[in-house]
């Protein structure tokens, strides 16, 4: 769509365009630049470590000599999957928005099961917001903390105020503020002492 069509810019469609507007390709002052750059790129990429034994430059010399970890042997089979899956999708595309190709065509051929699963980004939506939000957060583990917090943490601060609130009852009973009865207090205390002190032989 970006490279082929019709062209749909202009005066027509741009209200701040004046006058005629003519595409054209870069001079070739700026394309060869950028082939040469490209072309050198590639021939860079395979000789910094290639895949293959070159004879001069070994296999993975710069993965193995360089940064000292070991490259995994190339896999043909994964790689032409990968090269056939990626140049049948370019050719899909192309025969959709190039040649016209209908789109509820290219449905039924693929099958609709597979049509779904792509519209669909592969169950992607279902399997968090299903599956890791509502049954493994809220119902599982968030569940989990909430009975926890209720049944656990709040009865323990419960209990700790309670007993906080009747121990204080029974001492303010306790505490009248008359000296005198403080004074038999430790004395009574006082005797007792000696009493376990005399029982003892000491």
């Amino acid at each position: 769509m970006t490279f082929h069509g019709s062209f749909r810019g202009g005066a027509d469609s741009d209200p701040d365009a004046h006058g005629h507007v003519h595409l054209s390709e870069s001079p070739m002052v700026m394309v060869l630049p950028m082939i040469i750059l490209a072309v050198l790129t590639v021939v860079v990429g395979v000789l910094a470590d290639p895949v293959i034994d070159l004879g001069v430059i070994p296999v993975h010399w710069l993965t193995e000599n360089v940064f000292h970890e070991h490259a995994g042997h190339f896999d043909v089979l994964v790689a032409a999957i990968s090269t056939v899956v990626s140049v049948s999708g370019i050719t899909l595309g192309y025969f959709i928005y190039k040649r016209g190709l209908d789109e509820n065509f290219v449905s039924v051929t693929l099958g609709r099961r597979l049509s779904g699963i792509v519209s669909r980004k592969y169950y992607f939506d279902e399997l968090y917001e299903d599956i890791i939000i509502r049954s493994v957060l809220y119902r599982g583990i968030f569940r989990a903390l909430a009975w926890f917090d209720m049944n656990v943490i709040d009865r323990v601060g419960d209990a700790i105020g309670w007993q906080g609130r009747n121990v204080g009852k029974i001492i303010a009973v306790i505490q009248t503020g008359q000296t005198q009865i403080y004074m038999g207090s430790i004395s009574i205390g006082l005797l007792a002492l000696f009493a376990v002190l005399i029982m003892r032989g000491v």
